[in-house]
Formats: C-alpha cells, sequence, structure tokens
C-alpha cells in the first residue's frame, strides 16, 4: 500500500531498500537523468504522499550522492510538489529524526534555489490561508444550521434554508 503511493521513480529501488539493510541499492546509479525526469512528471503530486510511513527511509536516499544530484537537477519540478509535505514534517511530524531530516533536505532546497524556495513558501502558505478560510466557512454554515434547526425543533415544520454562495440548495 505505501509502495503505491510512491512516485514511479521510487517505487522498486525503495521496495528493494525497505527489505535490504540501511544501504540504498545499487539500481540508483542506473536511474538516467531523462528517465528520472519522465517519472516525475508521472508522479505528478502524488510524490509528496511518499513523505508518510517510510519518511525517514526516503529522507534518507538524500545521502545518495546519484539521487541528490538528479533531484537538484530536476527541483524547478520536484520542490513545489513535496514543499507541503516538506513543511507539515517539518513542523509536525511525531519523529524528531523525520523532522531533522526535513529540515536538511529544506535547507538544500533553499540553498541551491533561495527565489523557487521563497516562490513555494508564499504559495504554501496561501494555501494554508485559503484551507482556514474553507474551514472557518464550513464551521458557520454549520452554526447557522444548527442553530436554525433548534428554532424549528419544537414543531413539525420543515426546516428550509435559503443557499448562500458556497452552499448548494438540496437537489430533488
Amino acid at each position: 500500500m505505501l509502495l503505491a503511493m510512491m512516485p514511479f521513480c521510487f517505487r522498486i529501488p525503495m521496495s528493494m531498500w525497505l527489505n535490504s539493510s540501511s544501504s540504498p541499492p545499487r539500481p540508483f546509479s542506473l536511474i538516467s537523468a531523462s528517465d528520472y525526469s519522465t517519472s516525475l512528471e508521472i508522479g505528478s503530486s502524488e510524490s509528496a504522499k511518499f513523505l508518510g510511513q517510510v519518511a525517514e527511509r526516503a529522507l534518507f536516499l538524500w545521502n545518495n550522492d546519484h539521487i541528490e544530484n538528479l533531484i537538484k537537477q530536476n527541483r524547478k519540478v520536484i520542490l513545489p510538489i513535496i514543499f507541503p509535505a516538506l513543511e507539515r514534517n517539518a513542523r509536525n511530524h511525531w519523529n524528531q529524526a523525520v523532522q531533522s531530516l526535513t529540515l536538511n533536505v529544506r535547507k538544500i532546497f533553499s540553498d541551491i534555489d533561495p527565489e523557487l524556495f521563497e516562490e513555494c513558501s508564499l504559495k504554501f502558505q496561501e494555501d494554508e490561508a485559503q484551507e482556514k478560510e474553507i474551514k472557518l466557512k464550513r464551521e458557520a454554515t454549520w452554526k447557522r444550521l444548527e442553530e436554525i434547526a433548534a428554532m424549528k425543533a419544537s414543531s413539525n415544520e420543515p426546516v428550509l434554508v435559503s443557499p448562500r454562495k458556497g452552499i448548494r440548495a438540496p437537489s430533488g
């Protein structure tokens, strides 16, 4: 299940590594830059999910010079995809080793392309603010519905709520 959530470029090597000792398997040296770049596009936003339960092992991939160089060469594709996962891991991950490794990866991206890093950071902050706004609107809608239902609770009258922006009218 976890391997299925990983980007294509990491699936086979990671499955081999998970079943081995501690260092990345030899096939990493066989991945060409063009194959790696192509597989990144296949992985799309699903690639950020690989930082879940296998986060520590996945972050250890950065200890392999070949993989680190491929990731650096393709940073403009990779960083926007994995930035949200890196931020969440750096802030909230329960495992201190994962937090530390995540901070190291963030520093690598920040050092090699500060402009791209800042761009991704701003986008992440905007997305977080938008998510917070959506959550507040959802909570306000539920509160309004609960208030209306409480007012009508004593009667057998059906509760009709006029649709507002962001709220759909019931179909049927």
